[in-house]
């Protein structure tokens, strides 16, 4: 057996428990049980339902006064319950019989408490419904084989259910009207969803107990269905679909109270469809107030007339009208307000690109914010995550020029981290605007005169209960206690602001990371053109370091055997010639000998030395030994140069190779030559520029102008060291050393040496920290 989810077990168990109290109710009063089995009975007479009745003092009178109204052509000679019988019908008698004791059980009570179900309200509305389900029948009659009499009653006790849950669940049922009353809710629906059961069903079950005819029963549990929905199974499907029109027509006549109001249905469009002109119709509305005048005494509803019908129904139509209207002005009213805030979220929309800086995000929500709450002059301002400053931009529609800056805040008075507690239960409350102070209070002070007086007032501007901005203004009290009506629109509209300030804010990011990530590619491709150079020097320098000490023996052989036999011979040309071979030995020597320096440089005995003085020396000695002059060579530096950390002799001799390649490459007519350092004190490296108007390199010579034994200039003049030996003479230093250079336009040698303050403080953090016991 298919087991039920707990959920649909707890509920079916709730519905049992509320259908099982239908046994407290009233059972059907015996006269009344007893008549219904009588007139079903096929071998039933006259006399029994005669007896059955004359039992009942009351219920003969009433008998009487029915066959009287039902029969006006026999006048008042109906006096005694045998006539009445035998004019009206079994089924006549029966039907009224039931309606009369049904209402004497279920009839208007007196509650202890005050109750919103009105039962006096309540038989007006089975009444109408009645009244109206036998002229519908009476129109039908000859294409539809109803008995108006007994429709008459299945009307009546259709909605039975209702006073049943009323008088099992008082309370329940209470919170039930009321609830439907407020929402204008289908009853039916608010039923189950409190009670788990409707009055259907109820009356359904209710029925059943009473052992009421299937007419009756079906239509107390199906007078909800529309024609089309009703199930094929049903036996009396005619009756439900009179029924079902005539409470439709009952509710929008507004005849009593059903606790169904007019809804969507439309009495003309189903009398059509049960073949009933709209002409018919109008003669059954027409009929409808006398026929519940009739019969409203023979149900103990007394002195209910067809003026106190329509005045009801009246009032009841000029209370729904203007309950509507009422409801109509605050939904325009709602609308007025809520397109303002549509248009200024447009505004918003539309006023931001991709592409906007922070300010310009403000400037447009300044404006949005202005338009929504309808203001004079409004500040917006962003937080910027990751320094703490403020974007700023105040709109004022009396100024043409928009205020954006960025504004540092003092201290933690300004929005940071998470919303504070007090702002969260107030935006939680629907006061999404709050008194400027204190979080405010300093861009206050700053922008009070561009504001104008207060009082100054909030609107935070937050996503997933972060501070992101905010919107400043000022506006007076009771326009900002207006505004709490709209507090899902101000938090749609700081939200939505959040939104593009957070996308501005990761866009910003995103481009700043891009932009780090670019500079650290660059730095990371040059470090390793810068240690693949190294290496390359390394390699070349350990075969420098080979091959000169491979050089070494064979060269002294050389030049000793060259000087011995220059010694003993007295042949002017074959000592001239020993003289030659032995001149370039030395040559070869010397070679070898700065082929030992490039590859194995002394160690560079690095200290605080004054820049200007050494640029003033090396100046001073090339404009001694060179054709340069003082206007040819000039030198600009800083007035405040800091002392960079360098080996002196090595700073000299990188400098003299620099200026030596300059003046190789100028003409002496117009050369220019030039230092210039023009760092800042604050800087951890000098920045040294040497430049010169020379012929200049094109790319490739500039890529190999640093490699060793590589020489631009005619062959002879060079071995090609100088460079490459500055080169490793400024890395030992900790430096940089680069060229900038194009054919014809001179070239830039750019020198970055350490200074000796930030080299002090480096070895001072990387040196071993002591401890004293």
């Amino acid at each position: 057996m298919t087991q039920l989810p707990t959920a649909n077990k707890d509920k079916a168990k709730r519905v049992e428990v509320i259908i099982s109290q239908l046994d407290s109710l009233p059972t059907l009063p015996a006269v009344a049980a007893r008549l219904l089995q009588a007139t079903s009975d096929s071998q039933a007479n006259a006399k029994q339902v005669v007896q059955l009745i004359q039992a009942d003092q009351s219920l003969t009178a009433t008998v009487l006064s029915l066959a009287r109204r039902a029969n006006t052509g026999a006048g008042g000679n109906v006096s005694t319950i045998d006539k009445a019988v035998v004019l009206m019908g079994f089924n006549a008698i029966r039907n009224a019989v039931l309606s009369i004791k049904v209402f004497e059980a279920f009839g208007p009570t007196k509650q202890d408490w005050q109750t919103a179900f009105d039962r006096a309200e309540f038989w007006k509305h089975s009444l109408a419904v009645a009244c109206a389900a036998r002229l519908v029948a009476q129109t039908l009659a000859g294409r539809v084989k109803v008995d108006p009499e007994e429709v008459f009653v299945c009307g009546l006790l259709h909605d039975l259910g209702k006073v049943a849950l009323d008088s099992c669940l008082p309370k329940s049922f209470d919170r039930v009207v009321r609830l439907a009353n407020s929402n204008h809710a289908c009853i039916a629906d608010v039923e189950r969803q409190i009670l788990d059961i409707d009055h259907t069903v109820a009356g359904r079950r209710l029925g059943e107990r009473w052992h009421l005819p299937d007419p009756i029963v079906q239509c107390m549990w199906l007078h909800h269905h529309s024609p089309d929905a009703l199930p094929l199974s049903i036996s009396h499907g005619e009756h439900v679909k009179i029924v079902h029109l005539a409470d439709v027509i009952a509710r929008h006549q507004r005849i009593g109270y059903s606790g169904n109001w007019p809804g969507e249905d439309n009495p003309t469009e189903l009398a059509e469809r049960l073949g009933i002109n709209k002409q018919r119709l109008d003669r059954i509305l027409t009929e409808l107030p006398e026929q519940i005048e009739q019969r409203a005494s023979i149900i103990g509803l007394e002195n209910l007339t067809s003026n106190e019908l329509y005045a009801q129904a009246l009032a009841e139509a000029n209370h729904e009208l203007a309950r509507l209207n009422v409801s109509l002005n605050a939904t325009n009213l709602g609308l007025q307000v809520r397109n303002q805030y549509f248009k200024a979220l447009s505004h918003l929309t539309q006023a931001v690109s991709p592409r906007d800086s922070l300010q310009q995000i403000c400037v447009a929500a300044a404006e949005s914010v202005r338009q929504a709450l309808d203001l004079g002059a409004v500040l917006t301002f962003a937080r910027q995550v990751e320094d703490g400053y403020l974007d700023v931009a105040l709109v004022d529609p009396d100024r043409d020029q928009k205020i954006t800056e960025i504004f540092s805040p003092e201290g933690d008075c300004l929005l940071t981290g998470e919303l504070d507690d007090v702002t969260v239960e107030s935006a939680r409350g629907g006061a999404w605007i709050v008194p400027a102070a204190p979080q405010a209070q300093a861009l206050v002070d700053r922008y009070a005169s561009q504001l104008g007086s207060g009082p100054y007032w909030l609107m935070p501007i937050v996503r997933d209960q972060d501070w992101l901005g905010g919107a400043v203004f000022t506006a007076p009290a009771k326009s900002v206690a207006a505004r709490r009506n709209d507090a899902e629109e101000l938090e749609s509209l700081s939200t939505s602001i959040g939104l593009v300030i957070a996308n501005t804010q990761i866009r910003q990011a995103a481009d700043r990371l891009s932009e780090d990530l670019a500079e650290t590619g660059r730095r990371i491709h040059q470090m390793q053109n810068q240690l693949l150079r190294t290496r390359s020097l390394s390699v070349i320098a350990e075969m420098a370091a080979g091959a000169a000490h491979e050089l070494n023996n064979p060269l002294a052989v050389i030049t000793g055997r060259a000087q011995l036999l220059r010694d003993q011979t007295n042949d002017p040309k074959l000592r001239q010639a020993l003289d030659l071979i032995n001149e370039h030995a030395h040559q070869c020597s010397a070679i070898v000998t700065e082929l030992m320096e490039f590859a194995r440089p002394q160690p560079p005995r690095s200290q605080s030395i004054s820049l200007a003085e050494i640029l003033h020396k090396v100046r001073a000695s090339w404009l001694a030994k060179s054709w340069l002059t003082e206007g040819q060579f000039v030198l600009r530096l800083s007035d405040a140069l800091p002392a960079v950390w360098f080996d002196p002799a090595q700073l000299e001799q990188v400098l003299d190779e620099v200026i030596s390649n300059a003046i190789e490459a100028m003409n002496p007519k117009d050369g220019r030559l030039g230092i210039n350092c023009l760092t800042e004190p604050s800087d951890d490296r000098v920045v040294l520029t040497v430049e010169d108007n020379g012929r200049g390199m094109d790319a490739e010579v500039l890529g190999k102008a640093c490699d060793p034994f590589f020489s631009h200039r005619p062959a002879g003049r060079n071995r090609g060291l100088g460079l490459a030996r500055a080169f490793r003479w400024v890395e030992a230093n900790t430096g940089r050393l680069r060229l900038e250079s194009k054919p014809g336009q001179g070239t830039t040698v750019v020198l970055e040496l350490p200074t000796a303050k930030a080299s002090i403080e480096e070895s001072a953090e990387s040196a071993p920290s002591t401890l004293t016991v």
